[in-house]
């Protein structure tokens, strides 16, 4: 078993959760890293949502401490990111490198707690359906129902922004609410459409399009080197 590297995924929500077990992890799986995601518990008897600064730091570095042989990542949307996250950063207008500061900043807030190599974070710009822009005729696939000629508007979305992590962040533009505008009846639903579109359009395709989603694989992949 040695030659296997585990990684913990601490995810948002349902549907983060449902991409690493259904997409990522079996991707990573022919180079022997196994990815495990983790929601965090927001209450009692309840997982994921919106996550509070302090409650995410206390979980990360418990179970740091708790398990010391694997290394931990985490899958946030930058959407709704708590405010703690964004405290001493000043947005500027590249995207790729606000968040690369608010990663470094928080990864630097674990080591302080937790002397570890082992942690690293990862912020989705702007959120996790971003990756399903990749490629949207496989969106218009996930549900017989939805009329094809729908791909109109999400051809009207890609031709704005040819990057999909550059789709913006507002609560009526962010990509899961465009998609839950275009998609009615029946209704777009995060954790039921969304891995099984990412799952169709496959990690190496996301990869191509979605630069920061490409470096965090690389960090992912890069773990095997630590075996």
């Amino acid at each position: 078993m040695s030659d296997i590297t585990r990684c913990y995924v601490i995810c948002e929500g349902q549907s983060e959760e449902k991409f690493i077990n259904e997409t990522l992890s079996p991707y990573f799986h022919n180079v022997k890293i196994y990815l495990t995601p983790l929601t965090i518990p927001t209450s009692k008897g309840h997982k994921g949502g919106a996550l509070s600064y302090d409650r995410v730091v206390d979980f990360i570095v418990k179970k740091l401490k708790q398990d010391t042989q694997a290394f931990m990542t985490t899958m946030f949307d930058y959407y709704g990111l708590d405010d703690e996250f964004l405290k001493e950063n000043k947005a500027n207008t590249d995207i790729y490198e606000y968040i690369e500061k608010i990663q470094k900043d928080f990864d630097e807030a674990i080591k302080q707690k937790c002397d570890t190599n082992k942690f690293f974070s990862y912020i989705q710009p702007h959120e996790f359906e971003s990756l399903l822009f990749s490629d949207i005729t496989k969106i218009i696939e996930a549900d017989a129902e939805w009329d094809e000629k729908l791909i109109c508007e999400l051809e009207c979305i890609i031709e704005k922004y040819n990057n999909p992590e550059f789709i913006n962040n507002s609560k009526e533009t962010s990509p899961s609410h465009r998609l839950k505008k275009i998609f009615s009846s029946p209704s777009y639903k995060k954790v039921l459409h969304g891995s099984k579109i990412a799952k169709e359009i496959g990690i190496d395709n996301i990869r191509l399009k979605c630069q920061h989603f490409n470096k965090w694989c690389e960090k992912i992949d890069a773990l095997k080197a630590f075996k």
